[in-house]
């Protein structure tokens, strides 16, 4: 999965587009590269445009692997976020059956973060308080052009 990310402290938002196949492993290698990232601070909102992301194994995210995978992320990630917000945006009805299931886990365990999955981008955009007018524009031109 390739993605791309864009930090703006003013808005005091994370805006993260993924693009391509979901590869789990490039969970850890996003945040690791926003925690190593000076323009980061812990308390910064999300915005996950995950509308074109291609979710092939599906069949492998059953309940008991999100809920595992939940597991590591709130032991792992969340202390790192800190108390925030995290809008999640799908495309379609069965990438919103999958990412509902993994934030229905997620609320087995305690966690600062407040998050949210939306099928309308400029309504996560509304729900984290960004300007109407505000642009995004991704170091990576083939980001840019996703959203």
């Amino acid at each position: 999965m390739a993605w791309d990310y864009i930090i703006e402290p003013d808005l005091n938002l994370v805006f993260i587009v993924e693009f391509g196949e979901f590869n789990l492993a490039d969970v850890d290698e996003i945040y690791h590269t926003l925690f190593d990232d000076p323009k980061y601070a812990t308390g910064m909102n999300f915005c996950y445009d995950l509308r074109t992301v291609k979710y092939t194994e599906k069949d492998k995210y059953n309940f008991e692997f999100i809920s595992k995978m939940s597991n590591s992320i709130n032991v792992h990630i969340d202390y790192r976020l800190g108390e925030c917000k995290l809008a999640l945006t799908v495309h379609n009805p069965e990438n919103y059956k999958l990412i509902h299931q993994w934030l229905v886990s997620m609320r087995l365990a305690p966690s600062p973060v407040k998050r949210k999955l939306f099928k309308s981008f400029p309504a996560a955009l509304e729900w984290l308080g960004v300007p109407e007018e505000y642009e995004i524009k991704y170091p990576n031109p083939i980001a840019t052009t996703v959203v």
